[in-house]
């Protein structure tokens, strides 16, 4: 057998011929940045690099404010923008570092940007800002080294706050954003900057609306188990929410006092929804679903509500939730966030997989039937907060946070039970008149359903 080698020749070419790899860490090494160094324009801008990694990382600056990057962390490969400003500096160039760790491992972006070659007396180093949803304030800088100007705000939502340096090497002037109270349109706002002699520089202000988040519609079902026809609404919100499509779970309550699993918190319910008999049905707290004897029909109609909803409402409210057991007692976290504005948190504990004897009516001749084992589930067993109607909060740009605890009756099936946060939220400009329909003051904006003893967060729509 030949023993293979590498001649002079391929050695020699190898070492001629070999391409650079232009990232700062070695492949082998699960880490690196492509490209590892990038040049802007004295103008500014943005630019894209690629991260490759093999788990969690983080971006470090080195504190240069004219350089900003998104994200600022990430899990495995992304792309990561680069934006910088414009360099006002018309004798030097400038440069930084962002340096990407990830446990043990790190590489390094250099970014360079080259001197400002504009030679007019009388310029403005941006042209656009964009703001977050939740505000916050922005800075322009104006070089006048000849003439004097005066800024005009063309939105009540954009406030001058301080001005800095001076008008020869830059004068550096500060505003602040307001939260943007709508939860579907972007808003935009000018900032001129305009010489005596009328000559204006005009800033565009774009304000992004809030992120979306996954959204899960909830129905309430009101039922007894008396009621013969009530079952036939029972397989239509247990079908309903076997589909993924659907986004769709449901709380079943009980709401004839003197029966088996009578859940008395049902009674302001009642009393809110103005529910006259049973079964009824609520989606979102918006609308009234009624009974279908036709399961498959039913379901359809309450899948046409569920589209109905989420064209008319955009889903800006996510919700986590965690809990935890210790014997009988049990803690409840949650946090919330939201567009800025009037909400009511409302929690319960459900449970399900309960054996208790229902009435059935049929649609046919059979006679009525009183079903000895059958299975309810998702059933309101206990409010967690104050009022089954929800605690009222003033949600602001940061998280809402909320920690209860409660002690479960210990017949109870822990292996069975789960905790729903839902988030209700009052109509306003934002939601439309429009989108009212059969319940005139809050509508549940999203909702959680989570098994007691885990968590679920919040998420944005895919």
């Amino acid at each position: 057998m030949k023993t293979p080698r590498i001649t002079l020749f391929a050695a020699v070419a190898a070492l001629l011929f070999s391409c650079d790899i232009p990232a700062t860490e070695d492949p082998v090494s699960g880490l690196k940045i492509d490209p590892s160094a990038i040049n802007f324009a004295y103008e500014g801008g943005e630019q894209i690099v690629n991260i490759t990694a093999t788990d969690a990382w983080t971006l470090e600056s080195a504190g240069a404010d004219w350089c900003r990057y998104y994200p600022e962390s990430g899990k495995g490969d992304s792309p990561v923008k680069i934006v910088v400003s414009e360099n006002l500096d018309r004798n030097n160039g400038r440069s930084t570092e962002l340096t990407l760790k990830s446990g043990s491992l790190s590489a390094t972006l250099t970014i360079t940007q080259d001197v400002n070659s504009d030679n007019s007396s009388f310029y403005i180093n941006k042209k656009n800002v964009e703001v977050p949803a939740e505000g916050g304030e922005f800075d322009i800088t104006v070089v006048s080294e000849k003439v004097d100007y005066e800024i005009t705000i063309v939105a009540g939502w954009i406030t001058e706050l301080s001005r800095s340096g001076n008008r020869t090497t830059g004068e550096t002037i500060r505003f602040k954003a307001d939260a943007n109270p709508s939860d579907k349109n972007t808003r935009t706002g000018i900032v001129s900057v305009c010489t005596m002699d009328g000559s204006c520089i005009p800033v565009t202000v774009k304000q992004i609306t809030w992120p979306k988040y996954a959204h899960m519609n909830i129905g309430y079902r009101f039922t007894a188990t008396w009621c013969g026809w009530c079952p036939y609404m029972d397989e239509v919100f247990h079908n309903t929410a076997i589909d993924p499509a659907n986004h769709f779970q449901f709380i079943t309550f009980h709401a004839s006092p003197g029966y088996p699993l009578y859940f008395a918190d049902s009674d302001p319910l009642c009393t809110v929804y103005g529910i006259q008999g049973y079964p009824t049905g609520v989606l979102n707290g918006w609308k009234e679903i009624s009974n279908n004897t036709n399961i498959s029909a039913g379901v359809n109609k309450v899948a046409e509500s569920i589209k109905q909803f989420e064209e008319d409402f955009r889903c800006t409210t996510g919700i986590s939730v965690s809990s935890s057991l210790s014997g009988n007692t049990l803690n409840v976290e949650a946090s919330v966030k939201a567009v800025p504005g009037e909400y009511s948190i409302l929690a319960f504990v459900i449970e399900s997989g309960i054996i208790q004897a229902q009435t059935l009516f049929h649609t046919d001749n059979t006679p009525t039937e009183t079903v000895s084992d059958f299975v309810h589930d998702n059933v309101a067993r206990k409010t967690i907060t104050n009022s089954p109607k929800g605690d009222a909060f003033t949600a602001t740009e940061e998280a809402s946070n909320f920690t209860w605890s409660t002690t479960l009756d210990g017949s109870w099936s822990k292996s069975n039970l789960f905790v729903a946060v839902l988030v209700l939220r009052s109509y306003n400009e934002s939601t439309g008149s429009k989108a009212k329909l059969s319940y005139p003051n809050y509508y549940v904006a999203n909702s959680v359903i989570a098994a007691v003893g885990s968590s679920k967060e919040m998420q944005n729509e895919k």
